[in-house]
């Protein structure tokens, strides 16, 4: 139950990211990292990818 509850609160976080970007600078290697430890790889890669186009360390 402590696992579903901590996953509930970050896609909680992610969600706000994702509103936050429209307005603010929010990295894309962050997101990658993200997407990462939900194990959508796909989605990680995605913004691997944009990382990759910004020149992000």
């Amino acid at each position: 139950m402590r696992y579903l509850a901590r996953q509930a609160r970050a896609r909680k976080i992610l969600d706000e990211l994702t509103e936050t970007q429209n307005r603010n600078y929010v990295s894309a290697y962050g997101m990658a990292v993200i997407y990462t430890g939900f194990g959508d790889k796909d989605r990680a890669f995605d913004w691997l990818h944009e990382a990759y186009e910004e020149r992000s360390n």
